[in-house]
C-alpha cells in the first residue's frame, strides 16, 4: 500500500510504500534515515518490550498521512532497518 507523509503543518509529502501489520499496536514505524529525510520533529520517547521481554525507550516523532482521503496525525516510531 502506499501512503503520502509528510511533516505536520506542511504541504509537501512523499508517498512511501508500507505494510499493514495487525500485530503492531502503535501508529507507523519508519526507518531513522527516511524520519531524518522528511524532517519530522522529534515528539518524545514511547517504551517498548521487546521478544526477548526487555525494555528501550523508542524516540517518537509526529507526522501526518493521507488516509484513503483523509489527513492524520500519526506517531513515527523510528527503526534502523529499511
Amino acid at each position: 500500500m502506499t501512503v503520502s507523509v509528510r511533516p505536520v503543518g506542511t504541504v509537501d509529502s512523499r508517498e512511501i510504500q508500507v505494510w499493514i501489520d495487525t500485530g503492531f499496536n502503535g501508529d507507523l514505524v519508519l526507518p531513522q534515515q527516511l524520519i531524518e529525510e522528511l524532517k519530522l520533529p522529534n515528539s518524545g520517547t514511547v517504551k517498548a518490550i521487546l521478544a526477548d521481554g526487555s525494555q528501550i525507550a523508542i524516540k517518537t516523532y509526529a507526522c501526518q498521512i493521507d488516509w484513503f482521503g483523509e489527513l492524520r496525525h500519526l506517531e513515527v516510531v523510528a527503526n534502523s532497518g529499511a
